[in-house]
Formats: structure tokens, sequence, C-alpha cells
């Protein structure tokens, strides 16, 4: 998760974590203008609204009744 503004190089850790582990799948939590940076990366985001709406990208919603 990130907040405020960040570079590209603040991903480098997430970067190399992921290129040593290769069936971990990255996603960064951020605020709507930091998504750009993730994704010149190529690094997966979403917002941290939506994350709390929906949950993580591919993630089942349980039926709350």
């Amino acid at each position: 998760m990130k907040t405020g503004k960040f570079q590209t190089s603040e991903l480098t850790g997430l970067l190399e974590f992921t290129r040593r582990h290769p069936d971990f799948r990255p996603l960064v939590i951020c605020s709507a203008s930091g998504r750009a940076t993730a994704e010149r990366a190529e690094v997966p985001a979403i917002t941290w609204q939506q994350f709390l709406l929906d949950g993580p990208p591919g993630a089942a919603r349980g039926n709350l009744q």
C-alpha cells in the first residue's frame, strides 16, 4: 500500500520480490494519481477506495445475507 505520491524507484523492492517469487501477483493499493506510476512500472494497481469497496481483483465476493 502506498500513501501519497511515489516514484517508480520506490517499487524496486516489490519488483525484486516478484522476480524472485514468480508465482506472487503484486498489487499496489494507492490513490488515483498513483495508479499511473505503478502502471508505468508494469505493476497492477487499484485505488484504496476500490479496494475497500470491491476487495482485491479476482476475489470472490461472499453472499452477505
